[in-house]
């Protein structure tokens, strides 16, 4: 490190040094805070010295190895200015600044008499300057009192006082700023949803006398008179609401008034729609438009109906404008107008995407779908999607055959309950809720083995409970499936994936992520869903296993019921590191019609987003291996899983290069015995069958895209013998052979969780 720095210090010019940063020490040695306090004030130190990686300062060493570019193009310049940093000099570290900066971090959080000694070090020699400060803290003030406009009986201030239980500010909490704020903020939102339309948090001033003799203080939220104005006192009712649903943004207020006046304007129920043409039926903004004729005005209510009509997806541009005016009686009174920018009826899209699963096969999928965005003028959405698709093997021990795919889907949404009132569904949050009618074909050729047809039709609901919960209810999802083999498909053993039948049966999903809405020390991440399949059609049947299979429309349904967990924990560490860990749990339990679930609503393990040090859909069931029988195999699944994975992850380079450890266990059992895997059926020794993998990783994150590279390798294999399953002594990454059986490298698009 000492000769990277020196190597990137002779390219400064005489008299120039390299900033190389400051530390902050708290020396109140009864400061709990002390930890705390070391890190916001180190962080709040300006400038930032220049980036390390792994104590490397590599992006100014590219700059000084890029030299002065000799024009405005070219590798020097790009490397230069895209991948270098420019030296932070020691001239731009303002000891005095930083020493201020220091107190004021200090006194908002309420720390009001800091002493504070700094010294700046240059040394001339090595051409370096660092900073050092000593911090006494001195002691933390607290609330002893919190009033609200105590006495004041304007009627603003009434509003204000009524709502002093729910203070962020509570007697016995130590003075931070950040909660002064958020109070002042708590109170404006409280004031604009009672109509208060022109009310500021500006126009509240907390008053703090410390001059209680001791380590408390007092508060007094009092209100700006002197600079509040005539309209902040008065409470605002909705005259009229109008939506301009094919607003052209050039248009100035003088023409929009115009136009509002001239233009063919509908009214329904309590708005009006002003129409230039009829492109939208004025019964779809009846669950959007929250604002009522004669309501005092809700901010609550207006950012409402602007979320409601964003997830309409009809509207490119969404504009409002809120015009008081005063009524014959000095009522005062807002006109709401929503200026909407549709986006283009019709869309043609074209999508290609390549993958690679992690035992050497590749594949490609293509697809060409057409949109409608407002089909039947009640911004439904219809779309309709040709694919098609590729897996190949290019290598591995056992050449798989090559599947080939294609399908056609059409998809309409509607943005509301369709039966809604039959099935007693509700939301009232700020999204939309909308019905979905899917009807779907797929066929699949697996060559030498067998051609697959499905065909699917659904109709179901989403809403969101609320930014973070997310609810799918499909009480309509049938799907047939035909399968037919080939006469040489002798060479694999497929009679596990084959199922000939229809599965009918709702499925509901429900989904928390409270990573969604904002930064947050741990966030947690659920996903749970309840599938089941002909349960009162196999009992009004009365279907047995010991009877002969019952049929609908002369065709076999599967009976079962299937659940499954998905539950995520995230913890940050500073900025950028992250411990990642899920657990998943799910099971299958055919009965009555169907003695095996389906393959295609059964479960495996292994591959880029499983087990990592595993093949893909090739581990289990159980402690059966598929090499022990002799026998090939396409898919190896079971009827229970699970799966606990736990991954650190660290940034490596700038903000988009990350690297990752991690390990993955778990394995997938058969719910009943299945003499063609032997070992594989789940029993109260399950534990002994749990497979273990670990390995390194990098991921490139580009935001919108991350692009993610995992080496993973076996370190428990479930099907050796007690006492070997640990392979961890047999680990030898010089060995050629050992590393071809056990090094699995995975290649995947976005985070494995």
């Amino acid at each position: 490190m000492l000769g990277t720095s020196c190597s990137n210090t002779k390219y400064l010019a005489k008299g120039q040094t390299l900033y190389l940063g400051s530390t902050v020490k708290v020396i109140d040695s009864a400061n709990k805070e002390k930890a705390y306090l070391e890190e916001i004030l180190s962080e709040a130190i300006r400038p930032k010295r220049n980036k390390k990686i792994f104590g490397v300062r590599f992006k100014l060493t590219m700059y000084n190895l890029a030299g002065e570019p000799k024009s405005e193009k070219g590798l020097r310049k790009y490397v230069r200015d895209k991948i270098g940093e420019a030296p932070v000099l020691g001239e731009s570290f303002n000891l005095k600044r930083n020493e201020q900066i220091i107190i004021n971090m200090l006194q908002n959080n309420g720390y009001f008499g800091p002493q504070i000694v700094s010294t700046r070090i240059d040394d001339t020699l090595k051409k370096t300057t660092t900073g050092k400060f000593e911090v006494r803290a001195g002691k933390r003030y607290y609330f002893r009192k919190v009033e609200y406009l105590t006495g004041d009986t304007v009627l603003v201030a009434k509003e204000i006082q009524g709502i002093a239980a729910q203070s962020l500010l509570k007697r016995g909490n130590p003075y931070l700023l950040d909660a002064i704020m958020a109070d002042r903020d708590r109170i404006d939102d409280h004031l604009k949803n009672m109509g208060y339309y022109y009310f500021s948090p500006d126009f509240l001033i907390a008053k703090i006398d410390t001059g209680t003799g001791t380590d408390s203080i007092d508060l007094r939220m009092e209100l700006k008179y002197d600079v509040m104005q005539p309209k902040t006192y008065q409470q605002y009712r909705i005259k009229d609401v109008y939506l301009n649903t094919n607003y052209i943004a050039q248009t100035t207020n003088d023409t929009t008034r115009r136009r509002r006046t001239n233009l063919d304007t509908v009214t329904y129920e309590h708005y009006h729609v002003i129409r230039r043409r009829e492109n939208f039926k004025p019964v779809i903004f009846k669950t959007a438009i929250h604002l009522k004729p004669g309501d005092l005005y809700s901010k609550k209510k207006q950012n409402l109906s602007l979320n409601r009509l964003v997830s309409l997806n009809a509207f490119k541009f969404i504009k409002s404008d809120l015009t008081d005016i005063y009524d014959s009686t000095g009522q005062p009174l807002l006109t709401a107008l929503y200026n909407l920018t549709p986006y283009p009826s019709k869309s043609l899209n074209f999508e290609a995407a390549g993958f690679s699963q992690n035992d050497s096969r590749v594949g490609s999928r293509l697809s060409v779908g057409w949109k409608h965005k407002n089909i039947f003028k009640g911004a439904e959405q219809l779309e309709i999607k040709v694919s098609g698709g590729f897996e190949i093997q290019y290598g591995g021990s056992q050449k798989l055959p090559n599947l080939y795919q294609t399908g056609i889907e059409t998809n309409l949404s509607v943005p509301r309950l369709l039966f809604g009132r039959t099935f007693n569904l509700s939301t009232n949050s700020a999204f939309i809720p909308r019905s979905y009618v899917k009807l779907a074909y797929n066929y699949y050729l697996r060559q030498t083995a067998y051609r697959l047809n499905t065909f699917n039709f659904s109709l179901g609901y989403q809403w969101k409970e609320s930014i973070n919960k997310d609810h799918k209810l499909y009480p309509i999802n049938i799907t047939y499936v035909k399968t037919d083999t080939f006469k040489d498909a002798s060479n694999f053993y497929i009679d596990n994936i084959l199922f000939n039948g229809i599965i009918i049966g709702p499925t509901y999903q429900f989904t928390y992520n409270s990573q969604i809405g904002g930064r947050k020390d741990v966030n947690f991440f659920f996903d749970g869903l309840v599938d089941l399949s002909a349960n009162i059609l196999g009992l009004a049947q009365k279907t047995s296993l010991s009877k002969p299979p019952e049929k609908i429309l002369g065709t076999q349904y599967a009976q079962y019921i299937k659940m499954q967990t998905d539950f995520r924990v995230y913890k940050t560490f500073g900025k950028e590191n992250m411990w990642a860990n899920r657990l998943f749990l799910g099971a299958g339990y055919a009965y009555g019609n169907s003695y095996k679930m389906p393959n295609i609503k059964q479960f495996f393990v292994g591959g880029a987003n499983s087990l990592r040090g595993f093949r893909s859909r090739f581990l289990g069931p159980g402690s059966f291996h598929g090499s022990s029988t002799g026998t090939n195999y396409l898919e190896l699944l079971g009827d229970i899983k699970i799966e606990a994975n736990t991954e650190f992850r660290v940034p490596l380079y700038s903000t988009w290069l990350k690297g990752a450890a991690f390990i993955d266990a778990g394995n997938v059992w058969m719910l009943r015995d299945d003499p063609n895997f032997p070992g594989g059926m789940f029993s109260k020794n399950f534990i002994k069958d749990i497979a273990v993998s670990g390995g390194l990783g990098l991921r490139m994150d580009f935001s919108i895209l991350v692009l993610r590279f995992d080496f993973g390798m076996p370190m428990r294999k479930p099907w050796l013998a007690d006492g070997d399953k640990w392979v961890l002594n047999q680990i030898d990454f010089t060995s050629k052979a050992w590393r071809k059986d056990n090094l699995i490298f995975n290649l995947a698009i976005g985070y494995p969780f």
